[in-house]
């Protein structure tokens, strides 16, 4: 969140939320109330598949623990690079050992595309640029990665 935020460019700061299901609208609209009320974060509902937003809308795009669940990875990623405008930064947040973990214990048969390579991959073919993974690492708690792409000022 902090490359996001450190975004240089002139824009209202308001955070635009996406969520699947009727459900987590309710839990998102109560958590971040007043953010909400403050008119600083709207809740959308809405799917990766076919985003609510005009193109070339966002100035950066985050993320987490999703990828793997889209039905068309190669949707999706057109879909995320539609909505951002050209030179935006999206951070992808994945806990890669947790993740791994939960493979072993098949877990993810309902998440066929969860390796973050393959995802890295399918991001450059769509035409993302300076796409990398880093590992975060904390004084206490777990560590978790992040993928970072861009999607390409001139295309």
């Amino acid at each position: 969140m902090k490359k996001i935020s450190n975004n240089k460019r002139k824009t209202k700061r308001t955070t635009l939320g996406c969520v699947l299901f009727f459900h987590q609208v309710t839990c998102a609209m109560k958590d971040f109330k007043q953010a909400v009320e403050r008119q600083r974060l709207e809740i959308h509902l809405g799917s990766v598949m076919d985003l609510p937003f005009q193109d070339n809308f966002f100035d950066s795009v985050f993320h987490t623990n999703c990828y793997y669940f889209w039905p068309d990875l190669e949707q999706g990623i057109a879909e995320l690079k539609r909505v951002m405008k050209p030179g935006a930064l999206m951070i992808t947040g994945v806990m890669y050992e947790k993740l791994k973990e939960a493979v072993d214990k098949g877990f993810m048969r309902y998440g066929p595309h969860w390796r973050p390579a393959k995802y890295m991959e399918k991001l450059e073919e769509g035409g993302f640029t300076n796409v990398t993974m880093e590992t975060v690492k904390k004084a206490s708690g777990p560590s978790y990665d992040i993928i970072l792409a861009s999607k390409a000022i001139k295309e």
